[in-house]
C-alpha cells in the first residue's frame, strides 16, 4: 500500500513467540512489518503471534479495516512496551511486611492486595 518500511529493532522482545516468526524466514519481514505498523497485535496481552494457527474471519476483517483506515491501527511503540513490561515485572513480586503478611501490587486493577 505504498507505506514506508518501519524499523523493527527490539521486536523480538515484545512478541512472546518470536522464535516461531524467526523460524519462518520466508514471511518474517512481512509479519514484523504488519506487527510494528499495528495491523496485527497478537492474540494475547504478552504479544503472542501464534503464526502456526489458522486465522479467523474476524482477524482477517480486522486486518483489512486497519489497512484501509490507519486510525484503526494499534500504536506499537517498542520502547513503551518494554518499559511497561519492566515495570510490571518490578511490581509483580510479593513483599514481606514486618507483621508477616505479604503485599502484592496488582497493576491491572491498580490496587494493593494483602496475601494471608
Amino acid at each position: 500500500m505504498g507505506e514506508p518500511e518501519a524499523g523493527t529493532d527490539g521486536i523480538e522482545k515484545i512478541i512472546s513467540d518470536y522464535q516461531e516468526v524467526r523460524a519462518n524466514f520466508k514471511y518474517r519481514y512481512y509479519a514484523e512489518q504488519a506487527f510494528i505498523k499495528g495491523l496485527i497485535t497478537g492474540k494475547a496481552k504478552d504479544g503472542l503471534f501464534d503464526g502456526s494457527s489458522n486465522g479467523t474471519r474476524a482477524e482477517a476483517a480486522t486486518i483489512i479495516v486497519r489497512l484501509l483506515d490507519r486510525t484503526m491501527r494499534e500504536e506499537v511503540d517498542i520502547n513503551k512496551i518494554l518499559e511497561a513490561k519492566e515495570a510490571e515485572e518490578t511490581f509483580t513480586s510479593e513483599t514481606e511486611t514486618p507483621v508477616g503478611k505479604q503485599i502484592r501490587l496488582n497493576m491491572e486493577a491498580m490496587r494493593f492486595e494483602i496475601v494471608e
